[in-house]
C-alpha cells in the first residue's frame, strides 16, 4: 500500500500515510480525541499498541506511529502462512492491555496493523475502557461496544459482561478469520443460524468449538486442514466459548 489513505469510522477519519507509517486520525469530537490520547498515554511503550506521537485538541487531530498494513487488508491479499505467530502477538498485546487494566473493547482485523517484518500492533482505541478494581473481578460492564460479527454472545445479549473475557472473543473470531477469510458468524445472538447451530454443538453437545464449525461450515480443503490440527484447536477453544467464565484470560491472572 503507497501513498495516503483516507477511512471514515464513527469518531473520525484516519488518514494513514504508508511512507511516513504515520497515520493521523481527525476526529468528530474533542471528548473522543481525548478519550484515546487518554489511552495511548496509559499504554505508552507497550509492546504490540501504536504509539502516540502527538495530538493537537484544537485542531481536533492525533498522529500515531502506524504498523503498515491493517491485518483485514492482508487476509484480502493472502491468507497469512504465519497466522499462529500472528495470533500469539495479537494475544501478548491483548494481554499486555489487561494487565494494565484496559479493555480494548473492538478486537478485529481493521484495528491490527502488522508491518514489513510482520510484527503486530493494535490500534484504534476509541471503545477502550480502563477498568476499575470491581469490573476486573466480576461480569459488571452493560453499555455495547465493539463491531457486530467480533461482539460476543453476552454483549449481543444485553447482559452484564466481562470486559477482558468480551476481548478474548474478539481476538478469537480474530484468529478463525486469519485461517479461514471470513467469520463464523453475522452475530454471535440467537437470530443468527449459524451461531445457534455452534451454540447447540459446544454447550449441549458438548463438542469442541473448532469441531462444531468444522462440522458445520464449508471450508476448503486446505482451510479445513489447518483447522483440523492441534494447534488451531487449542487456540480456537479456548477463546471461542459461548460462555465468557470458560474463556482464556489473557492477563496472566
Amino acid at each position: 500500500m503507497l501513498g495516503t489513505v483516507s477511512v471514515q469510522g464513527s469518531q473520525g477519519v484516519v488518514r494513514r500515510d504508508a511512507t511516513r507509517l504515520v497515520a493521523t486520525k481527525w476526529f468528530f469530537s474533542s471528548r473522543d480525541l481525548l478519550h484515546e490520547t487518554r489511552i495511548l498515554r496509559t499504554l505508552e511503550g507497550v509492546q504490540g499498541v501504536v504509539q502516540l506521537l502527538s495530538y493537537d485538541e484544537k485542531e481536533g487531530f492525533a498522529s500515531m506511529k502506524d504498523g503498515g498494513a491493517t491485518l483485514l487488508e492482508c487476509i484480502q491479499f493472502c491468507l497469512p502462512d504465519d497466522w499462529h505467530d500472528l495470533h500469539l502477538q495479537v494475544v501478548s498485546a491483548v494481554g499486555a492491555l489487561h494487565a494494565l487494566s484496559v479493555m480494548h473493547g473492538d478486537v478485529k482485523p481493521d484495528n491490527i496493523l502488522v508491518d514489513s517484518d510482520r510484527v503486530v500492533r493494535l490500534c484504534d482505541f476509541g471503545h477502550s475502557l480502563v477498568l476499575t478494581d470491581e469490573e476486573k473481578r466480576k461480569a459488571s460492564l452493560t453499555d455495547r461496544r465493539g463491531s457486530l460479527p467480533y461482539a460476543c454472545p453476552e454483549i449481543l445479549a444485553g447482559v452484564p459482561y466481562d470486559g477482558f473475557a468480551a476481548d478474548a472473543w474478539s481476538a478469537g473470531i480474530v484468529l478463525y478469520a486469519m485461517v479461514s477469510g471470513t467469520c463464523p458468524f453475522v452475530e454471535a445472538s440467537e437470530q443468527c443460524v449459524a451461531y445457534t447451530s455452534f451454540l447447540d454443538g459446544v454447550v449441549r453437545r458438548s463438542v469442541s468449538p473448532t469441531a462444531t464449525l468444522i462440522a458445520s461450515t464449508r471450508h476448503s480443503a486446505s482451510v479445513e486442514g489447518t483447522m483440523c490440527t492441534p494447534l488451531f484447536s487449542q487456540n480456537l477453544d479456548v477463546l471461542l466459548q459461548p460462555h465468557q467464565e470458560k474463556r482464556m484470560r489473557m492477563d496472566g491472572d
